[in-house]
């Protein structure tokens, strides 16, 4: 198998995907946009999703191809607390960390019963058994073209993008991780950056070209797994 082959192919498909959803949102994929149409955040998440699990799988392919060359992850050096806060720059432009772990996944029982939406009845009794409703608050109007912060949805993009110019320093990272875990006694489930089962994002029927590429990635991550550790 070429694994370094499908690492380039599915790395160059998910930055043209990134490219488009940085189009989407009318950003140039380096300064942050402050707002965002409700329609167009949707759309954009439906795709940012299966793509943030498409390139968890990458970066662990990637891994696999460092670890067959040679590479010794290096041991967590414990570091004493820092006597003075540490300067963070500007908060509104800084670009947060690539999420290397599957977020968890829920597996409670207890399903929860959809609401009325809208607010509810008010109703007021009186002595002799009649009831008077009360007309209640009209509900804030919502539509597609509302205006919806995009701080967030910003810095998931470009989170993303970052990541992808640099597989190789987030394979680096994602090993220290898995290091400091076990060394803390975490459970394998914690340890490991996939989750067991199908990915986030994962949709039955194709909706959109990541869909395939998250497919891809899952497999090829899946085969990185199982393959015999020859480092």
């Amino acid at each position: 198998m070429d694994w370094q082959s499908a690492l380039d192919r599915y790395q160059r498909d998910l930055l043209w995907i990134a490219t488009a959803m940085f189009v989407m949102i009318g950003s140039d994929g380096k300064t942050p946009v402050p707002t965002v149409r409700r329609s167009v955040r949707g759309a954009v998440l439906l795709i940012l999703r299966p793509a943030e699990a498409a390139l968890r799988r990458l970066i662990v392919v990637k891994a696999f191809l460092m670890r067959q060359g040679g590479y010794v992850p290096k041991a967590a050096r414990k570091r004493a607390a820092p006597d003075r806060p540490i300067p963070r720059g500007n908060g509104a432009n800084r670009v947060p960390p690539f999420a290397l772990f599957d977020p968890r996944k829920p597996f409670s029982s207890n399903k929860k019963r959809r609401g009325r939406r809208g607010p509810p009845p008010r109703i007021s009794g009186f002595g002799d058994g009649s009831w008077r409703a009360h007309d209640a608050p009209a509900a804030a109007a919502t539509g597609p073209d509302d205006a919806l912060n995009a701080a967030g949805l910003c810095g998931r993009l470009m989170a993303l993008r970052r990541a992808l110019d640099d597989l190789e320093g987030q394979a680096r990272r994602m090993m220290r991780m898995q290091a400091r875990r076990r060394e803390a006694g975490e459970s394998f489930a914690r340890t490991e950056p996939i989750r067991r089962g199908f990915p986030p994002g994962h949709r039955t029927r194709r909706r959109h070209a990541v869909d395939d590429v998250l497919r891809d990635c899952s497999i090829w991550a899946r085969r990185a797994e199982a393959a015999p550790d020859t480092s």
